[in-house]
């Protein structure tokens, strides 16, 4: 059984964004969100009827984090924070790029969550003069009134900085301001996303303004420290097997999701093992790709509703036909997303998450 006891969900409350991060799977490469994604939030109240109260309960982590969208983007995740404290003492992880709300929601926010536990992750992505250029529309201006906002009110915050080349060089400076403004923790990622959604290595990553014109290219890291390592283990599993896609056909599948009993529900109530598998959805580069396929087939097969908590219960959804048809699909890797995230030899996630976090208040 691929989930029998669940440790940590993942929810995507929402798939609205302020932001236009040129390799989110959301928009295509900075210009515009893509026509096919649908633009919803999650109703609360689906939760609620779909999951019930020993499943709160047993929690250890309860992630808003996005796919699709940002959390702090729901006009009712502090509804939802205030609900989910009355049936569960899970840590709750907000993931944001930080510049959405104003500071008196921030500190309000402060209050509501528990300052032993609970986090915010602000993905911030260098300084004012290059944050930017990740993190369309964004400002950093805002993201640091309100980081320090909530960080004055008593949250606990998480400094969490993307590595590129145009921001390399200020990850150090980075970590001295997130000290100097309360940050609980600083963490940089060595980005897994010059593998792009079609599992392809690329060496740069366009971004594109409104008429898809090329505007500047994204580009790894020339600093050793901070690069991922699983681009090498990626080449050398391209000489041992052939190709990639051979690799791929033929990994043994150790499952992220089944060793952490974790799960993901989508914006739209959609539950899915991991945000991995929920981006192959809607996408430029996803919808092209054979695991789009594969997966609405094998949802169409078991019908729609009977995926998602708001026409199912979710202890249904975890012993039906859904779960099962995934964890069957290893048997031939029929969905490339589970071969090249928890094959037995990829490591460009667990390699990615290195560098994070470290204490800024510990030694």
């Amino acid at each position: 059984m691929l989930i029998d006891k669940i440790s940590q969900i993942e929810l995507e409350l929402t798939t609205k964004c302020n932001a236009a991060c040129p390799q989110c799977i959301r928009n295509y490469y900075g210009a515009y969100t893509w026509p096919s994604l649908p633009i919803v939030d999650m109703d609360i109240e689906w939760l609620k009827k779909s999951i019930p109260v020993d499943i709160w309960q047993g929690l250890k982590n309860i992630r808003l984090c996005g796919t699709y969208g940002d959390p702090c983007m729901h006009q009712k995740i502090t509804d939802f924070i205030t609900w989910i404290k009355t049936v569960s003492s899970a840590q709750i992880i907000i993931n944001t790029n930080g510049s959405i709300r104003s500071k008196t929601w921030w500190k309000k926010l402060a209050k509501i969550l528990d300052s032993s536990k609970d986090q915010v992750v602000f993905g911030i992505d260098g300084l004012e003069d290059t944050n930017h250029l990740y993190r369309i529309n964004v400002s950093y201006k805002k993201v640091i009134e309100n980081l320090t906002a909530f960080n004055q009110a008593g949250g606990q915050s998480i400094w969490n900085y993307l590595v590129f080349e145009h921001n390399q060089h200020q990850v150090e400076e980075a970590k001295e301001l997130a000290l100097s403004l309360g940050c609980k923790e600083f963490g940089y990622k060595s980005t897994s996303r010059f593998v792009d959604k079609t599992h392809t290595l690329v060496t740069q990553s366009p971004v594109l303004g409104e008429s898809d014109q090329i505007l500047y290219f994204l580009k790894p890291t020339t600093y050793k420290k901070y690069q991922n390592q699983g681009y090498d283990d990626l080449n050398n599993i391209v000489n041992q097997h052939g190709s990639y896609p051979n690799y791929l056909a033929n990994a043994k599948i150790d499952c992220f999701a089944k060793k952490l009993q974790n799960i993901y529900i989508s914006a739209e109530g959609d539950v899915f093992p991991c945000g991995w598998l929920a981006d192959r959805m809607y996408g430029y580069e996803s919808e092209s790709h054979s695991d789009h396929t594969e997966i609405t087939k094998m949802i169409s097969s078991v019908g729609r509703n009977n995926i998602n908590i708001a026409h199912s219960k979710l202890q249904d959804i975890l012993n039906g036909q859904w779960f099962q048809a995934i964890e069957d699909s290893w048997v031939n890797n029929s969905i490339q997303r589970c071969a090249h995230m928890c094959g037995e030899k990829s490591t460009l996630i667990i390699n990615a998450s290195k560098g994070q976090f470290k204490s800024l208040i510990e030694p």
